[in-house]
């Protein structure tokens, strides 16, 4: 699919003196159908696993009583089928253990949040300086564009999904706000004039003139955001790369498909559209629509029908927006990578337009800003997958088990009514009502009325719930983690042991996630430089509370022979306890000097964040001994 796709690709936009990339020409009509085809051609294979995905979404929500219908081409609720007197005594439970998986599987998933750092590739001391510096930014930035949020959404989308996506854009809305001051020449009488920083107007003309051989400013300068990166997490129905079975970091092309409203599309690349989708007639997907517009199935673990139906969609027009982002290639000029271009392409269309077509703007290593994380790889299937498929069977039988329960019992409490037609009772006379008194009569050696009790429910329908709840448990790895010990005097070396097993199964997701965070980075460290191209101060508080700088410049960002790379950490922050303990041994070891000298002793207590000698003897200090 990939040398075809590079031989049918249009030619990229002209671009030069007069024309740029975002000026429309003859050719756009085939580049909308280019993309569009290309995201289309992967539709046969991928229906099935985003059908899956949605099922997977609607069992968490509760609505675990619907089935597709292929001839329908829709879910249905099979209460919907139901008269009005058969939903009075039919039972549809719901006892949804899957939402409990997932809560735990998230939990443990996120419980460690992780931050990003930089380690030194080689022992040289530039690199180990460089990585220093490197770690206080990317930190600031890591901060700024909460990413423990974004991991916990990431983490939401992968466990039903299987896959998810975190996307790195470039939002020139926002940011500081910068002055256009610059150095520039201007003429003077005795010829030019060097002016080390001028202010600019908004056509990028200087406002300043000469006054007496002085230079002075005629105007202010005309100011704009800085620029700041933002981080997207994107579900597995918005995004697709090329077909096979490369990795998604080296796959030659990446798309990422929107729906934005129409003043969103204006904001972000100036260009007027009309809106393509209303309602429920929609060119697109119907999974990508209903849950991500659609109203959540909420009410539909209660089996209420305009919860467990299809969910509805804003009726307000939304635009298609696709992002093909593809890596460096000989097939055209422009798009191959050279020192002073990134190469490779990206081309945003909608339906009737061409948003913006030109090289990537900037070095990334794959195709562009979009990373890939996975859950479960299972060979032969072309993406990852979620294990909560597996357990989506169990979870039905499990609830038409407890159906068939709950229907036993009400054959108990109420059971089946024999009237003798002969007596002259209705069967409207006779309602579970203390004292009630019916006149009927009474034939010998026959009862008027009589109730048929039903068998006795046998052990074996309480066993099969049980195993099937056991399967649940098991395939979920739900095992131990309820808290309590493995014994009455179990150490905290087993304990601890046995949470490590009981994790072992997010083990390889999480070391995945680890590289492909570090990925992701990556994707700031390029599109960095076009944020941060003059001069810049970071402040940040250190251990002591004291106010430090970094002035980061724009030299830090050239590729160079200065080597470091990027890692993820856990951020659980260590325990005073934990912090103490390891500065005693350090003390104890003599590493912090000789333990019997006062100096030393007066490390070991700053270090261990002890203001003076009371807080030893009474922990919380005199504000404890005054509270």
């Amino acid at each position: 699919m990939s040398d075809k796709t590079v031989q049918q690709m249009p030619p990229l936009r002209p671009e030069g003196s007069e024309t740029s990339p975002v000026d429309p020409d003859a050719l756009d009509g085939r580049r909308i159908a280019y993309v569009r085809a290309t995201w289309q051609a992967q539709n046969w294979a991928l229906n099935p696993r985003d059908r899956q995905i949605e099922e997977n979404i609607r069992m968490l929500a509760g609505q675990q009583w619907s089935v597709r219908s292929d001839l329908l081409n829709k879910w249905v609720n099979i209460t919907e089928f139901l008269t009005d007197e058969e939903r009075r005594w039919r039972q549809r439970p719901v006892v949804n253990r899957l939402l409990f998986w997932f809560m735990l599987t998230h939990a443990r998933a996120t419980e460690n949040p992780p931050v990003i750092t930089f380690q030194p590739s080689t022992g040289d001391r530039h690199d180990a300086e460089l990585a220093e510096v490197m770690d206080t930014i990317y930190k600031s930035l890591w901060q700024n564009m909460d990413m423990l949020d974004v991991v916990d959404r990431l983490f939401s989308w992968l466990i039903p999904g299987g896959i998810a996506y975190i996307k790195t854009r470039l939002d020139t809305s926002r940011g500081p706000m910068r002055e256009w001051i610059a150095p520039t020449m201007i003429e003077g009488p005795d010829g030019p004039v060097f002016v080390p920083a001028a202010p600019f107007n908004a056509e990028g003309e200087p406002l300043i003139a000469l006054n007496g051989g002085v230079a002075e400013p005629t105007g202010e300068a005309f100011a704009e955001p800085e620029g700041e990166l933002d981080v997207q997490v994107l579900s597995p129905l918005e995004v697709r790369g090329q077909w096979g079975p490369n990795p998604w970091h080296k796959k030659r092309w990446h798309i990422h498909r929107s729906l934005l409203s129409r003043e969103e599309v204006f904001d972000i690349w100036g260009v007027e559209v009309e809106p393509d989708t209303f309602g429920p007639n929609v060119e697109h997907n119907d999974e990508l629509r209903r849950l991500l517009f659609g109203s959540g199935f909420f009410g539909a673990a209660g089996n209420d029908p305009t919860g467990g139906g299809t969910s509805t969609v804003v009726k307000d027009g939304f635009v298609t927006v696709d992002e093909f982002w593809h890596g460096p290639t000989r097939m055209f000029p422009e798009m191959e990578q050279t020192d002073s271009s990134p190469g490779g392409r990206l081309l945003t269309v909608a339906s009737n337009k061409v948003l913006y077509d030109g090289v990537r703007p900037a070095f990334f290593k794959g195709a562009g800003p979009l990373q890939q994380f996975e859950f479960v790889r299972l060979p032969g299937r072309p993406n990852a997958t979620s294990p909560q498929e597996m357990l989506n069977p169990l979870q039905r039988t499990y609830n038409r088990g407890y159906a068939q329960i709950l229907e036993h019992r009400n054959l108990t409490t109420n059971p089946i009514t024999v009237i003798d037609d002969q007596a002259g009772v209705e069967p409207e006379q006779i309602e579970n009502k203390p004292g009630l008194i019916i006149k009927l009569m009474m034939r010998q050696g026959v009862d008027p009325i009589k109730y048929v009790q039903p068998p006795r429910l046998g052990d074996d329908v309480y066993k099969v719930q049980a195993m099937v709840r056991d399967e649940i448990q098991f395939l979920g790895n739900l095992e131990g983690t309820r808290g309590e010990p493995p014994t009455r005097d179990a150490s905290g070396e087993l304990v601890k042991e046995l949470r490590f097993n009981t994790d072992r199964f997010l083990g390889p997701t999480m070391r995945r996630a680890v590289v492909s965070l570090g990925r992701v980075v990556e994707d700031w460290i390029a599109y960095l430089p076009l944020v941060w191209d003059e001069e810049k101060y970071i402040a940040w508080a250190g251990e002591d509370q004291v106010t430090r700088t970094v002035t980061v410049f724009p030299e830090m960002f050239a590729q160079g022979t200065v080597n470091v790379q990027p890692d993820i950490e856990s951020m659980l922050p260590e325990g005073r306890g934990e912090r103490q303990q390891r500065v005693f041994l350090m003390y104890q070891s003599g590493l912090l000097g000789d333990p019997a000298d006062p100096a030393t002793r007066r490390i070991f207590f700053e270090l261990s964040k002890f203001p003076h000698m009371g807080r030893t003897h009474r922990p919380g200090g005199i504000d404890r001994v005054t509270a």
